[in-house]
């Protein structure tokens, strides 16, 4: 059975992301335009997340339905960040668009202010690592681990290929775009300071 994610398609769910960072980037004529750009840039951003967590949640949890022993303990740790970048998602629409807070003109871009660092940012920091590793390391491990368990070779190579080189598949082209974007930003703002 072949895997049912190509890298190239892999590549395409990251699409929102990297519109988002192209209209972060764009020059904006006032401070008001700036915020709003990139708010619809967090906004991409965080859509991109829930698209990428969902699409892993739903290959770990279909591979713990297919399984002999089913983990509830698996299953809860998969929803969580699947829960949490909808809560998040949510929550920048809210902040960003419903309710968006007074553009001030002495607003300073950054990730975090002095005043941000309060209980519920630590929190969400928390959900955040925690999605990632669970994103990066628990779902593939488990996965991995199981599917070694199985005695059958037909049935290994088939499970491998339906769930576990999709994730794998998932988690290379989510590093690559994160690294190829990092790069991205550090040239676009060496080219900034330079002329």
């Amino acid at each position: 059975m072949k895997s049912r994610l190509k890298y190239w398609q892999a590549f395409l769910l990251f699409v929102p992301a990297i519109a988002g960072a192209v209209v972060d980037d764009l020059p904006q004529a006032s401070v008001y335009d700036h915020q709003t750009a990139y708010a619809i840039a967090n906004c991409l951003l965080a859509l991109n997340v829930c698209i990428v967590i969902y699409l892993q949640t739903w290959y770990a949890l279909g591979f713990n339905k297919r399984s002999e022993k089913r983990s509830g303990l698996f299953k809860f740790n998969a929803f969580i960040p699947a829960a949490f970048s909808t809560l998040y998602l949510l929550v920048i629409i809210y902040r960003s668009f419903i309710n968006p807070n007074i553009h001030l003109e002495n607003h300073l871009p950054g990730l975090f202010h002095d005043h941000d660092l309060s209980i519920t940012t630590w929190i969400v920091l928390g959900f955040i690592t925690h999605a990632l590793i669970t994103f990066l390391f628990i779902n593939i491990g488990f996965v991995a681990g199981k599917i070694k368990k199985i005695r059958y070779d037909v049935e290994q190579a088939e499970l491998r290929a339906r769930y576990l080189k999709p994730m794998k598949v998932l988690r290379a082209t989510a590093i690559i775009v994160f690294v190829l974007t990092v790069l991205a930003e550090l040239a676009i703002e060496t080219i900034k300071v330079m002329s």
